[in-house]
């Protein structure tokens, strides 16, 4: 059934600066929602305030080449920036990982995207521009 549609702006949110260029592309797939996000704190060394987005996705092509794009920034990160193995949680060997919780009548799936410092988010956000012509990345640098 086709129904008359207009697009709109839903939701609009203060986002620290050092991820807006993630948080962005992320949100530029269709299916994709943001609800968390954090650029980290370097001074907090117990990895406690990492860089990070959390995000929903709701169609597979989408999450493919979402972790596709993850998989090759990954790659170029210096071996010393890559997560040990049991580290901390990842999906095929990227910062990514899937969380499933119970909202309202059913489950939901999200993912959280982590970095493992500022160096590792630069180098990811370097990626993203670099792939700009897949998805538009706001010009900013982390600071």
């Amino acid at each position: 059934m086709s129904h008359p549609t207009k697009r709109i702006v839903v939701k609009e949110g203060d986002i620290d600066e050092g991820i807006i260029p993630v948080v962005a592309w992320l949100n530029s797939f269709y299916t994709v929602c943001t609800y968390a996000s954090c650029q980290g704190d370097q001074t907090v060394k117990d990895g406690s305030c990492l860089p990070y987005v959390t995000f929903v996705c709701g169609h597979t092509d989408d999450l493919m080449a979402i972790k596709k794009t993850v998989r090759e920034a990954y790659a170029k990160l210096p071996t010393q920036e890559r997560y040990k193995p049991g580290e901390l949680p990842t999906v095929d060997g990227i910062n990514l990982d899937t969380n499933f919780r119970t909202c309202g009548a059913g489950e939901v799936t999200s993912f959280h995207l982590w970095f493992t410092n500022q160096t590792a988010l630069q180098i990811f956000i370097d990626h993203l521009r670099i792939k700009g012509k897949d998805h538009a990345v706001p010009n900013m640098e982390v600071s």
